[in-house]
C-alpha cells in the first residue's frame, strides 16, 4: 500500500543523514568545528562556519530534529544550548533548518527568539532546500514506473536502447569521475558549488561509514553522468549529480536515477529523496530545469517550515544583513 502525504511528512521529520554522526565526521574532515547534542526533546548537529572580519555563524543542517510529542520547552532548551556555544565561540547568529512540515513547530521556534530567514537575512537563501520531492519506495517497481510521467518512463527506455550502462561504486578514487563531469558543468556556467575537496571528503566519509554510493552512467565506455546517493534509516538521498555536455540525446541521467532507485529498494529503503525542487508555480526559478527532470519520476512534493535565524550579536547581524543587501545590488 502506498504511503500518503501525512506518512511521508512523518518520515521526513525523523533523524536524517545531515544530523548524523556520519555528517559530523564529514564536517570534521573539512577542518570545521562541530557540536552534536541529543536530549529527550531534540537532536542537533551544529557546524561553525566563517564569515568575514573573523566572525562566524552556527549552522544546523536539516535540523534540529524535534522528538515527538513536542513539549513547549523544547526550543527554549535548544536556545540555551546554542547560546552557550555562541558565547564561547564568538558567534554572530545561528541558522537552523528544521525538516518539520508542521506549522506548530514554526510557532514554537518563533516564540523562542528565532525569526524566519528571508532574502534580507545575512544568508539570503536557505542552505538546504525548503522544497523537495519524495518517492515512495514501498511500491513495486512496476507501480513506481506506472506513476512516473510518460516522459520519465520513455527516457529510461531511450537510455536502455542506446546501451547506456550504469555502474555502482564505493571506491573513493572514483569521485574523480564525478569531479571531471562537474568541471564540465562549471565550465558551461551551469553550476557553481563546493570545491573539489568538499565532494572528496564527503564521499570518503559516506563510503567509510557504509552509507553512500556513486552511480556512474557510461555510454560507449565513457562516463557521461554520475550521482552521489546517501542512505540513512529508511531514506535514500540524491545528494549531488553531474553530467557531460556530450551525448545528451541518450538520456543517461534518467537511467542513473532509475538504477539508484532500484538499488535503494533492494536495501529496503522506504523513501527516495530527490533533495530539492523549485517552489510550486515558480516558473522562472533557477531550479526550473532540474525540477522538471525530477518531477518526471513521480513522487510527492514536500515543503518544510523553512529556515530560521537567532542573532546573538545584533549589531554584527545587522551589518551582515546590510552587506548581503549591497551584494545583491551589485549583481
Amino acid at each position: 500500500m502506498a504511503m500518503d502525504k501525512h506518512e511521508l511528512n512523518e518520515y521526513y521529520g525523523e533523524p536524517n543523514i545531515f544530523q548524523s554522526k556520519t555528517w559530523l565526521e564529514f564536517q570534521k574532515s573539512l577542518g570545521k568545528k562541530v557540536w552534536r547534542l541529543q536530549t529527550k526533546e531534540f537532536t542537533f548537529l551544529a557546524v561553525k562556519n566563517h564569515l568575514i572580519f573573523g566572525k562566524s555563524y552556527l549552522y544546523v543542517p536539516r535540523g534540529p530534529i524535534v522528538h515527538l510529542p513536542l513539549g513547549p520547552e523544547a526550543f527554549k532548551v535548544l536556545s540555551k544550548e546554542l547560546k552557550e556555544i555562541a558565547k564561547k565561540e564568538n558567534i554572530v547568529f545561528v541558522r537552523i533548518e528544521p525538516p518539520s512540515t508542521v506549522p506548530k513547530v514554526a510557532k514554537l521556534i518563533k516564540k523562542s527568539g528565532f525569526s524566519k530567514a528571508t532574502s534580507r537575512s545575512p544568508l539570503s537563501r536557505q542552505i538546504s532546500p525548503e522544497h523537495t520531492l519524495l518517492l515512495d519506495l514501498t511500491l513495486s517497481e512496476e507501480k513506481i514506473l506506472s506513476r512516473m510521467k510518460q516522459k520519465g518512463r520513455y527516457n529510461i527506455r531511450v537510455a536502455e536502447k542506446h546501451g547506456v550502462e550504469v555502474k555502482e561504486s564505493t571506491n573513493p578514487k572514483d569521485i574523480e569521475i564525478f569531479l571531471g563531469l562537474l568541471s564540465e558543468l562549471e565550465g558551461r556556467g551551469q553550476y557553481s558549488g563546493h570545491n573539489p575537496r568538499h565532494y572528496e571528503k564527503m564521499f570518503q566519509t559516506l563510503v567509510k561509514e557504509g552509507v553512500g554510493k556513486l552511480f556512474i552512467a557510461y555510454f560507449e565506455d565513457r562516463p557521461i553522468n554520475a550521482i552521489i546517493v546517501s542512505y540513512y534509516g529508511k531514506v535514500a538521498t540524491y545528494l549531488h549529480g553531474a553530467s557531460s555536455s556530450q551525448n545528451r540525446e541518450v538520456m543517461a541521467p534518467y537511467l542513473t536515477q532509475w538504477a539508484a532507485i532500484k538499488d535503494a529498494k533492494k536495501r529496503d529503503i522506504h523513501i527516495y529523496d530527490f533533495w530539492g525542487i523549485a517552489p510550486e508555480g515558480a516558473t522562472n526559478h533557477e531550479w526550473k530545469g532540474i525540477t522538471d527532470f525530477k518531477l518526471r519520476f513521480g513522487g510527492e512534493p514536500i515543503s518544510t517550515i523553512g529556515a530560521f535565524d537567532k542573532p546573538f550579536q545584533r549589531i554584527w547581524y545587522g551589518f551582515f544583513k546590510l552587506a548581503n543587501w549591497f551584494k545583491k545590488l551589485g549583481r
